[in-house]
């Protein structure tokens, strides 16, 4: 494990496991790494239920990563989330449980979630094998409207651009690869010359 990440999984591992956990691969809309276009603010993982209503899941891979968030002026409270949760390495629960106690974490958990009671956000414990443990803490946020058909198709855009981009991307390298390599015209998928 690096110094400084508590998990060895990366973000990609991270956000399969949580989907695997809380979304519906056949019937929701799923995008890592929202921001430009939609929200105030970048979200690690978004899910979009076949009501359209949104999901926000908030990757954290060490201790560090999660204090940090919790010093940002902004924090995850778009009118659209409906669910918060927060996905943390199983590795750090106690530590992440004791920092949750302190007065001022547990006010923007009240304030993330409309709720006075709360003191902390609601937790998906993921282990280094995948396996997913929630901590039943209730993660609607006491906001979350239900989309604009206009911003599930904004959003299904935004997925679109994102895919074929990096089509793009993999057939400029599969290109360049083939000329390093001698091969003919035929093999390339893309050819930026014809």
């Amino acid at each position: 494990m690096s110094k400084t990440l508590d998990t060895n999984l990366t973000v990609e591992e991270i956000q399969w496991n949580v989907c695997n956990a809380i979304a519906n691969f056949r019937t929701d809309i799923i995008i890592p790494n929202l921001s430009w276009g939609m929200l105030n603010y970048e979200a690690d993982l978004v899910i979009i239920n076949k009501s359209h209503y949104m999901t926000e899941v908030e990757i954290k891979r060490s201790f560090s990563d999660l204090k940090a968030d919790f010093k940002k002026a902004e924090m995850h409270n778009d009118e659209r989330v409906r669910e918060l949760w927060y996905a943390l390495p199983a590795s750090i629960e106690e530590k992440a449980m004791q920092f949750f106690q302190q007065k001022e974490i547990g006010d923007k958990c009240r304030k993330m979630y409309n709720d006075y009671r709360r003191w902390y956000p609601a937790i998906l414990w993921y282990d280094e094998h995948g396996s997913i443990k929630k901590n039943y803490q209730c993660p609607y946020t006491g906001k979350g409207r239900k989309l604009f058909l206009e911003e599930v198709v904004k959003i299904s855009r935004l997925i679109s651009i994102r895919y074929w981009a990096k089509i793009y991307r993999m057939n400029l390298m599969i290109a360049e690869n083939a000329k390093q390599n001698g091969a003919g015209r035929d093999l390339l998928l893309y050819n930026q010359e014809s």
